[in-house]
C-alpha cells in the first residue's frame, strides 16, 4: 500500500491506477497489516562482520552513527534485526577492555 501511494504521490501512476491498484491491494489484505507478517526478518552476514569488526576496533555504535551523520536511533532502526548489536552499559573502559562485574553464585 505504502508502494502504490508513493507511486501515485510521485506522480507515476494516474489517479485511476492509483485507485485500482488500492482495492487490489485490500483484496489481498494488504490494507492495515501485511499479510503474512509472522515472517522472520532477513538477517545480513557481511553486516553482523562490519560490526564485528568495528566492536573488536574498539569502534561504538555511536562513533559509527555520528561517522555516518546519523542518530544513533536512526541507526538501530536501520539494522534492528539484521545485526546483533551491543547496547551502550556501565561498564568502564581502559585500554580498551570493559571493566564489568564478576559473575557470582548467589546461594
Amino acid at each position: 500500500m505504502v508502494l502504490a501511494h508513493r507511486l501515485h504521490e510521485l506522480g507515476l501512476t494516474t489517479e485511476w491506477q492509483y485507485r485500482t491498484h488500492s482495492v487490489e491491494l485490500g483484496r489481498l489484505g494488504y490494507r492495515k497489516p501485511e499479510p503474512r507478517s509472522g515472517v522472520a526478518r532477513e538477517t545480513s552476514q557481511v553486516l553482523g562482520k562490519v560490526f564485528t569488526a568495528l566492536r573488536s576496533e574498539g569502534t561504538r555504535p555511536a562513533d559509527a552513527a555520528r561517522e555516518l551523520h546519523l542518530r544513533l536511533a536512526d541507526l538501530d532502526d536501520l539494522i534492528f534485526g539484521l545485526v546483533v548489536t551491543a547496547q551502550e552499559g556501565e561498564g568502564r573502559r581502559h585500554g580498551g577492555v570493559h571493566d564489568r562485574p564478576k559473575p557470582s553464585v548467589v546461594r
